[in-house]
């Protein structure tokens, strides 16, 4: 579950992602396909102009959600994973075109990838082993990625550049 940077919609995961708006008494106004599996983990950029969900289906999807108008929401990218996706957290705004967000999951990985909004392209910059499934990511506006461990501990980032 996620919630956009204004507070207008949340985000639910599964079958089918569902978003749901706070400003029509919560009732949901779009279903977004996950593909042919199910969605896990979903997180909406700071500015609100990026959605992304992974789960089970090994995709990650990262959607452009800058339009007013629901029905204008496009799939830009969808990134193939390894394994299962766990956990999705974007990045501080930073300036200009160029978006941050990092995943994990059953591969035990912390990935970045820098996302240039105005090529639309995407390069995996970072890729961090750990000894256990990533099973939650959240990521501060310094800079710093915390990613919760199967293992039962705590990676702290600091990706602050």
């Amino acid at each position: 579950t996620a919630i956009d940077s204004q507070c207008r919609f949340v985000a639910v995961s599964g079958d089918k992602t569902h978003i749901i708006d706070a400003t029509t008494n919560f009732k949901c106004v779009l279903e977004l396909e996950n593909g042919s599996g199910v969605s896990l983990a979903n997180s909406w950029a700071p500015d609100g102009s990026w959605f992304a969900t992974i789960g089970r289906n090994q995709n990650l999807l990262i959607y452009d959600t800058s339009s007013e108008k629901l029905s204008q929401w496009r799939v830009v990218f969808t990134v193939q994973t390894k394994q299962a996706g766990l956990a999705l957290a974007w990045g501080p705004v930073m300036p200009g075109e160029l978006h941050d967000c990092a995943r994990g999951g059953e591969d035990k990985k912390i990935y970045v990838m820098e996302v240039r909004t105005k090529e639309r392209s995407w390069e995996t910059v970072l890729g961090v082993p750990r000894d256990g499934l990533i099973y939650d990511l959240d990521w501060n506006s310094e800079g710093l990625v915390a990613a919760a461990i199967g293992n039962g501990t705590v990676t702290i980032l600091d990706l602050s550049y």
